[in-house]
């Protein structure tokens, strides 16, 4: 077996807080709603395409800044209208 090469340069931090684009109040939201469905079972994956299906909903999930930009965002108020609609079709 040969040595083990050096590690690869680090790639340069992205932006952070205030400087972070701005995530839709809405896409926060839908994000917190998809993954809770997901945990507790509304849509249990049970093929391949549904477990990719399920890996994007929490790799999206992970993705969402929270760095919210609208002055008016109420995520509990989105929050709630969007398990209603779920849960009450």
């Amino acid at each position: 077996a040969g040595a083990q090469g050096p590690q690869g340069k680090q790639g340069d931090a992205g932006p952070a807080g205030a400087d972070a684009d701005c995530v839709a109040c809405a896409d926060v939201a839908n994000g917190a709603v998809d993954l809770a469905c997901l945990v507790l079972g509304e849509n249990i994956p049970t093929n391949y395409a549904d477990t990719q299906a399920a890996a994007t909903v929490i790799v999206n999930t992970l993705l969402i800044s929270t760095n919210i930009c609208e002055t008016d965002c109420d995520i509990g108020v989105e929050i709630d209208a969007l398990i209603n609609a779920a849960m009450n079709p």
